[in-house]
């Protein structure tokens, strides 16, 4: 039997204050943020002394590795007794400073030790805490809930991209009506390049679209109670599921913590390629914590992923695409991918149209140089229609209409920007003159321009 879901699990996490894979910009205050109504405290040796005290203990209470927290409370004293902190009189300066002496030891990219972001909850009454989380929730709603772009890419192929993993709770509206957008797509594409982590129960809601039935995704080992927790797809799901589809996942650098864990799932299952570059390696889940004397707080891990198939997880080695990228070319080659993929299954005039896609977008990778010979050739007027360049590009264009940038599919046979369903061949005679551009339309009609003489 399944366990717990996500979402339920979610909700346990984050009414005991925890935010389970990473906090993420859109869901906190912005670091460097002060306490709401308290002045910044003076740094002095004495205050350094405290904050150090109050992080190891909350490391040696906390931290997913014990004798990692051992190693990193002794160096951070053994650091306070060399007097790297002298000198440092500002709570920013400080916490950075002691971020990047944990870090040095763990190298967790989800620890970190902040100036405090707001007041703590238990500090403020029943309205200030109503008039905060409405406060949160439109800067949310502004945000769109971190969902950016839904489209319809040619040859059907869905696109979705969203930069942060968000509460279900709150963004589960949204991301279903994003699903219910891309329902009718012959394979997606899911952009996660700039996508910084965030809540389980959006991993668990936008994975069971992919699945027929409930999929064990993911635990979480949890150090202080020595317990392991399960995350798993839904059952259900609104709108339809696209489990036979195929999906095409996007990373970069700046893929992390949630994002890779989604990735790291579906990659592990099977169920999706990965296209880009190796993400950055967080994998572990953390709470916040604040000291209201102090005015800092600290993210500390507090258990580690277990996949399911692997055994294991991606911390500090990231998820490895399985066709690796340049940085900018992610969306073009999964695209790529998608159409060559469908083509596999495809006939009829569905082939058809697929394989002008292919050459079409196979094209946008060959731009016509102008400052080739035999193109220069092509450079004239074709009764309404013209061939010309403009800083240094080739262009065409028929009568006052759009003009657009010439592509090279074969010989001379051209492909034009933004339009996928027809191409413009030259025409030459015996003697290699050309006399004519013959536009090429996707379903056979073809239609001729001769060359003015």
């Amino acid at each position: 039997m399944p366990q717990p879901t996500a979402c339920r699990i979610a909700r346990c996490l984050l009414t005991s204050g925890i935010l389970a894979l990473t906090l993420t910009a859109a869901s906190v205050a912005p670091r460097g943020q002060t306490q709401e109504s308290d002045q910044a405290p003076a740094v002095d040796a004495r205050y350094t002394e405290a904050a150090i005290d109050w992080i190891s203990a909350k490391l040696d209470e906390i931290y997913v590795f014990p004798d990692v927290a051992k190693q990193m409370s002794e160096h951070l004293r053994q650091r306070y007794e060399e007097g790297a902190y002298e000198g440092i009189a500002e709570v920013d300066a400080l916490v950075r400073k002691l971020t990047e002496d944990l870090q040095s030891i763990s190298h967790d990219k989800h620890l970190h030790v902040d100036p405090a972001q707001q007041a703590p909850l238990e500090n403020l009454t029943q309205e200030e805490r109503r008039n905060r989380e409405a406060r949160a929730l439109e800067r949310r709603k502004f945000d769109n809930f971190a969902f950016q772009k839904v489209e319809r890419l040619l040859g059907n192929v869905g696109y979705l991209k969203f930069d942060a993993f968000m509460d279900a709770s709150y963004a589960g509206e949204t991301a279903i009506s994003a699903m219910s957008f891309l329902a009718n797509s012959d394979a997606l594409i899911i952009d996660l390049q700039d996508n910084g982590g965030g809540s389980p129960s959006m991993i668990q809601l936008i994975s069971s679209y992919f699945f027929e039935e409930p999929k064990h995704l993911n635990s979480f080992y949890i150090r202080k109670s020595d317990e392991t927790r399960q995350f798993w797809t839904s059952s259900h799901v609104q709108g339809r599921r696209m489990a036979e589809i195929p999906i095409f996942v996007l990373t970069s650098l700046g893929t992390f913590s949630a994002a890779e864990e989604f990735t790291y799932n579906l990659q592990n299952m099977k169920r999706a390629t990965i296209v880009g570059q190796t993400t950055r390696g967080g994998a572990h889940p953390v709470e916040y914590h604040q000291n209201a004397e102090l005015q800092i707080g600290a993210s500390i891990p507090f258990g580690r992923a277990v996949n399911p198939i692997s055994g294991t997880n991606w911390e500090g080695t990231g998820v490895k695409p399985d066709v690796e990228t340049e940085p900018g070319q992610a969306i073009q080659v999964a695209h790529k991918l998608a159409i060559v993929r469908l083509l596999e299954t495809a006939d009829g005039p569905r082939k058809n149209r697929l394989e002008w896609i292919s050459g079409y977008l196979s094209a946008l990778e060959h731009p016509a140089d102008a400052s080739d010979e035999n193109l220069i050739r092509f450079i004239g007027q074709y009764g309404p229609r013209r061939i010309f360049v403009e800083n240094g590009q080739v262009f065409y264009q028929r009568e006052e209409a759009t003009r657009r940038q010439l592509f090279k599919l074969s010989g001379n046979l051209f492909c034009l920007e933004g339009l996928e369903n027809f191409r413009i061949r030259f025409d030459e005679d015996d003697q290699g003159n050309v006399t004519a551009i013959t536009g090429v339309y996707f379903g056979g009609y073809e239609d001729h321009s001769p060359r003015d003489q």
